[in-house]
């Protein structure tokens, strides 16, 4: 099974615009169906039934969340679709099975306005306190104010090229998933100073990113979470913050500003707005806790009770 896998895959990457990342989550979604079925002593692609396939899911529930395993499930359907078009099978036992599955409401997490003050405060800090051509303190400055100010993933800021930078229109060309592009704004002009003054700090070095890690390769996902983590700490907040929560925190904070919600969709680079709405329950969790915090029969009970 796994020789097929490899030809899959190789074709796959040949004859479809996917991202390396999308090809890597196929590979290993991929090689774990193979090491389940083999588990089950099963040599024949073929002898591979529903009742095998329905197996391997209740084994995926046992490990991940629904959401991971739907997605898990589609990179065996259309390994499972290629196997009947290129007829290494005569049926396919996907056809016949309705993946059942109750989404998991997760809501996203969120940076508080006094902790994201206090991240500000210390990356600014630290800065200030270097000799202000510090590439490294000039990066964490960079990083924390593009994840906060256009709600870009982690993976998009650490992607992003000298040559998406519009100085001019204070513009940057991001590639989101599915390698959509979509523009973001730079929001001040002290950052617009700050990026213009990092580009003329790294010019000598040669790399088409614009970020970089120590050893000026490009800026690693991990390493900006090591920076946040670091940072966080440096900054006695007790909370474990994570790139992805400068996300939500923008989404949120624009909602609450009445901002439109197509709009957000479009700055987050969501290609449904099903998607978008999840924030809209973050903002009706808060307007719950003001109303019960806030509201006048709290006086009146206060008033009362001193009666």
């Amino acid at each position: 099974m796994e020789h097929i896998i490899e030809k899959y895959l190789t074709e796959t990457a040949v004859n479809q615009n996917l991202s390396p990342h999308t090809m890597k989550a196929y590979r290993i979604d991929l090689s774990q169906l193979a090491k389940f079925i083999r588990s089950l002593q099963i040599t024949d692609i073929n002898c591979i039934h529903k009742e095998h396939i329905n197996e391997y899911i209740q084994s995926l529930k046992c490990m991940y969340k629904v959401k991971t395993i739907k997605r898990k499930m589609v990179s065996v359907k259309k390994f499972f679709a290629y196997l009947l078009n290129e007829e290494y099978i005569t049926l396919n036992p996907l056809n016949s099975i309705k993946l059942k599955l109750k989404s998991d409401v997760t809501i996203p997490k969120t940076i508080s306005f006094h902790e994201i003050k206090k991240i500000y405060e210390k990356v600014y800090e630290n800065y200030n306190n270097s000799n202000k051509a510090n590439i490294y303190s000039l990066t964490e400055v960079l990083i924390i104010e593009l994840l906060y100010t256009t709600g870009i993933r982690v993976s998009e800021l650490c992607n992003i090229k000298k040559t998406d930078l519009n100085i001019k229109s204070k513009t940057i060309l991001i590639n989101g998933k599915g390698r959509k592009e979509r523009i973001v704004f730079i929001n001040s002009v002290e950052t617009t100073h700050l990026i213009k003054k990092y580009i003329q700090l790294t010019s000598h070095i040669e790399s088409e990113f614009l970020f970089l890690n120590d050893n000026m390769t490009k800026l690693s996902t991990q390493s900006v979470r090591l920076r946040l983590k670091r940072l966080s700490k440096e900054a006695n907040i007790k909370s474990n913050i994570t790139p992805h929560m400068f996300r939500h925190t923008f989404a949120t904070s624009l909602l609450e500003e009445e901002i439109n919600l197509m709009y957000i969709q479009e700055l987050l680079g969501h290609s449904s707005l099903n998607t978008t709405q999840i924030y809209i329950t973050i903002n009706k969790k808060k307007q719950q806790r003001l109303i019960n915090k806030k509201h006048p029969r709290n006086k009146i009970l206060t008033l009362l009770n001193k009666g």
